[in-house]
């Protein structure tokens, strides 16, 4: 259908017919970041492949939900677990394949690390188990000093805490990028570079 319905000087999508052509079905069923060595089926509509992500997180979720339900302690910590399992994944990944977090479009870390959906659980899942929390736990019933000096440090340390977070997921890897040639990162930057691709999305999850 789709090539039926594009036109303009700037959209090129007789590359992708035949893997279209081929493994359309994927994407139908939100399946193609599942396989992601498949590149027939990821440059097949290469834009979903986020949407993709989501539809296999929100599979995931109402599992997880059920968890909650029966044993909410069990269900806040699995997964906080799964997260965890997630960046030890990337992390040994990162150290076994030599992923560069700069080459997104011609490196196996574009394939292996940047579309799979169990490599960008992490702030989902993070975020799943703060709503349990919350949940559980009513805001309104915590109860901050009543010394205004004393909350205001309270107030100014998390949002420090969460600002460093996030600023070092957007920009943590800057240095990193400056490099041209897959092979220059010395020692230092390689585990910088393997650090960066574990803990980034964690980071991310918990600065939110």
């Amino acid at each position: 259908v789709l090539p039926l319905l594009y036109e303009g000087p700037f959209w090129d999508f007789d590359a992708n017919r035949e893997q279209c052509r081929k493994k359309w079905w994927k994407n139908l069923l939100f399946v193609q970041t599942l396989t992601p060595n498949d590149l027939e089926a990821t440059q097949c509509f290469r834009i979903s492949w986020y949407i993709a992500d989501d539809m296999v997180f929100s599979f995931l979720a109402p599992w997880l939900v059920c968890v909650y339900l029966l044993r909410p302690a069990y269900g806040m910590l699995l997964p906080i677990v799964l997260a965890l399992a997630s960046m030890t994944f990337s992390w040994a990944q990162a150290v076994i394949r030599n992923w560069e977090f700069e080459y997104l479009d011609t490196s196996r870390f574009a394939t292996e690390f940047y579309l799979p959906p169990w490599t960008r659980c992490p702030p989902y899942l993070i975020g799943m188990s703060v709503g349990m929390l919350c949940h559980d736990v009513k805001l309104e019933s915590l109860k901050l000093p009543r010394r205004k000096q004393i909350r205001w440090i309270i107030y100014i340390l998390i949002w420090s805490f969460a600002s460093t977070l996030l600023l070092w997921a957007c920009y943590g890897a800057y240095e990193l990028n400056q490099t041209n040639q897959p092979t220059s990162l010395n020692s230092s930057m390689k585990r910088a570079n393997d650090a960066y691709i574990a803990l980034s999305r964690l980071a991310w999850g918990f600065g939110i």
